[in-house]
């Protein structure tokens, strides 16, 4: 623990002392801060959740034989084409 000091006479007091060693006053309870854990981000679930779900869709299309998506699947694809800037055939 550590020292306490007390508020009327200033002399420095062991940790667990209640009362003052030079003049008797009662020393002050000691101030502890309770700080609130930091809050986890959202944003690292939403990417996860995002990541899983593209995994999902991708697994549903291969084991279909690649059927089920074809359209969507190519509309998919040349809109991300287009967001990279890459010519799609």
């Amino acid at each position: 623990m550590s020292a306490r000091i007390c508020e009327k006479c200033g002399t420095e007091n062991r940790g667990g002392a209640n009362f003052c060693s030079a003049c008797g006053a009662s020393l002050p309870l000691m101030n502890f801060e309770i700080t609130p854990p930091p809050k986890k981000s959202s944003s690292k679930y939403i990417l996860y959740l995002l990541y899983g779900l593209v995994l999902m869709i991708i697994g549903i299309a291969q084991f279909s034989g690649g059927k089920l998506f074809d359209g969507v699947w190519k509309s998919i694809l040349g809109a991300y084409c287009i967001f990279l800037g890459v010519k799609s055939s």
